[in-house]
């Protein structure tokens, strides 16, 4: 265009150089050229005359656009207070790009620009959602101060961070249940502003507390509910958070699920041994407790005293069958004729940490001297008990050449099944009105005897000791033998040259406890699930050992 405006304003002065020669050439000659020229004035007036263009030149967008469009990065942590802004590379009309403006999902927005037009920033007014994708475009009718309009759509896309979740925790779990002690932790995975303890959670049934060890970490805040006193044991509670708590940013915090938690029973006594009131009893005699559940051994083992009036006894604490029987061996043999009291305070505790129902204690009395032999006709039952060889050889004496310890075993195998039977034995060694119990005879089992009653025996007379933990527990001997299992343990302790009177009187003493319910003599003789038993007696002197041991077999 510009050089044919040159053109044009050279032809007044051309015209004036080339008119006046063609005037002097040939008709025909002149009408050409003045035609040429005629065309030439015709072309340089109208390049005079047409108006002068503008360049269009739209604006570009220099903030991120559509993902999908121009694989461009996404903000995928946007704070819920934070602007999202857009750039454009020269200024724009306000009005245009608030018009050409949409949020999705809709959100309530304040805008601004920069001094120079150029950046635009969208605020909300309050937040941003939590956990949402949000996309704000710039549809591509927007114009620039020039009224050009965009190039293309604009478009910023970002997620905003999750929503503030929240844990609820028990602070000391344990095998069975919660701790009575126990404490409930609560941890947020955002800022959180310190609530009140009483708004913070909801417990059922009601628990007042404190709230403790606060921390607040780049991965956010945890709280420690300390309950005022010692939860209740053997109760169930429901633990939840509150409605109505927010973050530091001012959004809801997603409700956990509810923690449900059982506390652990309280222990409770479930035998001493000996019984209370029991007399005669041998002056080696083991003393012991058992208990509902496993114990905390040092605190149980505190709270237990063995005394004679107001002397306490001396003596070492051990424990058996996985901490559930405490075990008392005094240090010295008990002093014959004397009164012996056991007490156990509410000081002692389960495993768990919770404490005793109720303090106990028993009495009982020592012998008050040594038993004195009496004959005894042995009485033919009517039963002849079986025999078995189980898992070791047939028969067999309490040692090499001693037959005769082996007789009383069988003799003592009659006494336990007139007893099973339903009978009664009387103190002559008879049994009297035999049957009816339904509780199958016990089978003699000699590999038991052989191996686990008998040397068990042995070990306690040669020891002057009488008690079921002297040397480990009844299950490790039986388990050890090879009889793994269901087992249950009577001992009898007697001071006698006749090994006959000294299993009678025993057996005597154990069908007295009639009609204990479990953990005693009796009991354990008329368990109907107890088919095998293992016989073992010693006689060292006057003292006679005899060590039964039930077995499911």
């Amino acid at each position: 265009m510009r050089k044919l405006a040159a053109a044009a304003l050279a032809i007044p002065v051309l015209a004036t150089l080339y008119v006046p020669i063609l005037l002097r050439r040939s008709i025909a000659l002149r009408l050409v050229v003045g035609l040429g020229i005629v065309a030439l004035l015709g072309l340089g007036a109208l390049a005079v005359l047409s108006p002068r263009a503008i360049a269009a030149r739209a604006p570009t967008v220099s903030a991120p656009l559509d993902a999908a469009s121009f694989s461009e990065a996404v903000d995928v942590a946007h704070r819920l207070h934070d602007p999202a802004r857009l750039g454009f590379s020269s200024p724009m009309n306000a009005a245009s790009v608030g018009a050409a403006l949409t949020i999705d999902p809709t959100t309530p927005v304040v805008t601004s620009w920069d001094a120079a037009g150029k950046t635009l920033t969208i605020t909300p007014r309050g937040m941003w959602q939590p956990g949402t994708f949000y996309t704000i475009k710039v549809a591509s009718t927007a114009r620039d101060a020039a009224g050009q309009p965009l190039v293309q759509a604009a478009r910023v896309l970002f997620s905003t961070r999750a929503a503030t979740t929240a844990r609820l925790a028990l602070s000391h779990p344990i095998a069975h249940g919660a701790s009575t002690a126990a404490a409930f932790t609560v941890s947020f995975d955002h800022a959180v502003a310190a609530p009140s303890a009483g708004s913070l959670l909801s417990i059922s049934p009601t628990v007042k507390g404190t709230l403790t060890n606060l921390a607040t970490t780049a991965s956010g805040t945890s709280f420690t509910f300390q309950p005022d006193k010692p939860l209740a044991p053997g109760t169930t509670y429901t633990v939840a958070l509150q409605t109505g708590i927010v973050d530091s940013d001012g959004s809801s915090v997603a409700l956990p699920t509810p923690l449900r938690i059982t506390t652990a029973a309280a222990p409770a006594i479930v035998r001493f041994r000996p019984l209370s009131g029991t007399t005669k009893v041998a002056i080696t005699a083991g003393l012991s407790v058992r208990f509902s559940q496993a114990m905390d051994v040092r605190a149980t083992a505190a709270a237990f005293r063995a005394s004679v009036g107001a002397k306490v006894l001396a003596g070492k604490v051990s424990w058996a069958e996985k901490n559930t029987v405490l075990v008392f061996s005094p240090s010295t043999p008990l002093a014959k004729g004397s009164t012996v009291t056991m007490t156990v305070s509410t000081a002692a505790l389960s495993a768990g940490g919770v404490a005793l129902v109720a303090a106990r204690n028993v009495s009982f009395s020592v012998v008050a001297a040594a038993t004195v032999a009496r004959a005894v006709k042995v009485a033919k039952l009517r039963s002849t008990p079986k025999a078995s060889n189980g898992h070791g050889s047939g028969s067999g004496g309490g040692s090499a050449g001693a037959g005769a310890w082996h007789a009383v075993e069988v003799y003592y195998l009659g006494l336990m099944n007139c007893t099973r039977g339903g009978g009664w034995v009387l103190p002559s060694g008879e049994c009297s009105s035999p049957g009816g119990s339904g509780v199958p005879a016990l089978i003699l089992n000699a590999g038991i005897s052989n191996n686990v009653s008998r040397p068990y025996a042995k070990f306690l007379v040669t020891n002057n000791i009488c008690g079921h933990f002297a040397d480990g527990n009844p299950g490790d001997r039986l388990h050890a033998a090879g009889y793994p299992g269901d087992y249950r343990e009577n001992i009898g302790c007697r001071d006698g040259s006749d090994p006959y009177a000294s299993v009678l009187d025993t057996h005597l003493f154990f069908q007295d406890e009639k009609p204990c319910a479990d953990y005693c003599h009796w009991a354990n003789i008329m368990d109907p699930r107890m088919n095998q038993v293992g016989i073992g007696i010693w006689v060292i002197g006057d003292r006679v050992r005899l060590v039964v041991d039930f077995w499911k077999g």
